[in-house]
C-alpha cells in the first residue's frame, strides 16, 4: 500500500478519535449539572449537614470537573500531538510522493533524451549514409564524366585521323583532276595546234612530270628520312634495354661470382681447419702410437731380460695376421675377428683384450677393400677405404687402430 493511501485513514482515524472525545465530554457535564442541581419542591433552606454535604459534593465536583479538564487539556494536547505528527507524516509522505513524482519525471526526462538522442543518432546515422551514397553517386559521375571524355577524346582523334585521310584522298584526287584536266588540254592544243605545239605541250608535260617526280622523291625522302629516324629511335630503345639488361646481368654476375668466392672462401677456410685438425690428430695419434711402441718395446726388453732363454725357440718373431680379418694393435697385440656392424664402440674380451663393437651402417669397406678404424674418432673422420695390400705389415697399421674388410 502506498503513502497516497494512508494518509487519508490516517487522517479519518484522528477526525473519529476526536469526535468520540468530544461527545464523552459533553456527556460528563450533562451528568455533572444533574447531580448539582436542586430537585424540584425541596425545601430552599439546607441543613448544616446538608450544607456539608454539598460543600463536599461542590468540592468532589469540582475536583471532578478540574480532573476532566486536566484530561481535557490532556486529549487535545495529545490530539493536536497526533495531528501534528499526522501533518507531519503527511508531509513526509507528501514529501516522499513528490520526490517520487521528480524522480519519475526525471526518469521520464531522461527516456525521453535518450530518445531524442537515439533519433538524433538515428538521424546522423541517416545523414551519413545520405553523404555516402552521395560521394558514391559523385564518384561514379566522376568516372562516367571521365569515360564520357575519354570517349570524346577518342572520337575527336579518330575523327581528326579520318579528316587528316579525307584531306589527302582530296589532295590526291584534286591532283588527279589536275593531271586529268591537262591532259585533256594538252590533247585538245595538241589535236588544236600542229607538231610544235605538240613538242611544246610534249616539253610542258616533260617539266610537270619531272616536277612530280622531284615532289615524289621529296616526299619519298621526307619519309626515308621519318623512318630512318624511327628505326633508330626504336634502335637506340633496343640499345638501351639491351644495356640495361647487360647491367642487370653483370650484376647480377658479380653478385653469384661474389657469393660463390664467399662460399669458396668458407669452404677453403672449413676445410683448411677440418684439415689442421685432422692433422693436429693425426699428429697426436701418431706421437700416442709412437710412445706405445716405445713402452711395448722397453716392456718386451724388459720381459725377455727376465724370461730365461728357450733353446727350442729361438726367435720370438711376433706372429702375422691375414689381411682378411679385424684385428687391433696395441699393447695386448691380440687380434679379433669379425667385429659387428652398429655403433662404434671399444670394449673389452674377458681375457682383457681390446674389440670393436657396433660400427654404424654404411662404414665398412667394398669387397677386396679395407679400412682403418679408430674407436675415439667421430665416423665421418675416419680414414678412407683403401686396397687391403697397402695395409700389409705391422708398420702400416698404428697402433690402437682396427682394421674392417
Amino acid at each position: 500500500m502506498s503513502t497516497r493511501t494512508a494518509a487519508p485513514r490516517n487522517r479519518n482515524r484522528y477526525a473519529r478519535l476526536a469526535l468520540l472525545l468530544v461527545v464523552s465530554v459533553f456527556t460528563l457535564s450533562a451528568c455533572v449539572v444533574r447531580v448539582v442541581a436542586p430537585p424540584e419542591g425541596a425545601a430552599p433552606a439546607p441543613t448544616p449537614e446538608a450544607t456539608d454535604d454539598v460543600n463536599a459534593e461542590e468540592e468532589r465536583l469540582r475536583a471532578e470537573r478540574d480532573r476532566a479538564e486536566r484530561q481535557r487539556i490532556a486529549r487535545e494536547r495529545a490530539e493536536r500531538e497526533r495531528a501534528r505528527l499526522a501533518r507531519e507524516q503527511a508531509e513526509r509522505e507528501r514529501i516522499a510522493a513528490e520526490r517520487e513524482r521528480i524522480a519519475a519525471e526525471r526518469a521520464e526526462r531522461e527516456r525521453i533524451a535518450a530518445e531524442r538522442a537515439e533519433r538524433e543518432r538515428q538521424a546522423q546515422a541517416r545523414a551519413e549514409r545520405r553523404a555516402e551514397r552521395e560521394r558514391l553517386a559523385a564518384e561514379r559521375a566522376e568516372r562516367q564524366r571521365i569515360a564520357r571524355l575519354r570517349a570524346e577524346q577518342e572520337r575527336a582523334e579518330q575523327e581528326r585521323l579520318a579528316a587528316e585521310q579525307a584531306e589527302r584522298q582530296r589532295l590526291a584526287a584534286e591532283q588527279a583532276e589536275r593531271e586529268r584536266l591537262a591532259a585533256e588540254q594538252a590533247e585538245r592544243e595538241r589535236l588544236a595546234r600542229e607538231q610544235a605545239e605538240r613538242e611544246r605541250v610534249g616539253r610542258e608535260r616533260a617539266e610537270k612530270e619531272r616536277v612530280a617526280r622531284e615532289q615524289a622523291e621529296r616526299e619519298r625522302e621526307r619519309l626515308a628520312r621519318e623512318a630512318e629516324r624511327e628505326k633508330e629511335r626504336l634502335a637506340r630503345e633496343a640499345q638501351r634495354e639491351q644495356e640495361r639488361l647487360a647491367r642487370e646481368a653483370e650484376r647480377e654476375r658479380a653478385e653469384k661470382e661474389r657469393a660463390d668466392r664467399e662460399r669458396a672462401d668458407k669452404e677453403r677456410a672449413d676445410k683448411e681447419r677440418a684439415d689442421k685438425e685432422r692433422a693436429g690428430k693425426e699428429r697426436a695419434d701418431r706421437e700416442r702410437a709412437e710412445r706405445e711402441r716405445a713402452a711395448r718395446e722397453r716392456a718386451d726388453r724388459e720381459r725377455a731380460d727376465r724370461e730365461p732363454p728357450d733353446p727350442e725357440r729361438p726367435d720370438r718373431e711376433r706372429p702375422r695376421l691375414p689381411v682378411d680379418s679385424l684385428h687391433v694393435v696395441g699393447p695386448t697385440d691380440s687380434p679379433r675377428v669379425d667385429a659387428p656392424r652398429g655403433d662404434s664402440a671399444v670394449a673389452r674380451n674377458p681375457d682383457g683384450t681390446r674389440k670393436l663393437d657396433k660400427v654404424p651402417p654404411g662404414h665398412f669397406p667394398k669387397k677386396d677393400e679395407c679400412r682403418l678404424w679408430f674407436a675415439d674418432t667421430a665416423p665421418g673422420r675416419q680414414p678412407k677405404p683403401v686396397a687391403c695390400s697397402t695395409l700389409i705389415g705391422e708398420e702400416k697399421v698404428p697402433e690402437g687402430a682396427f682394421i674392417l674388410y
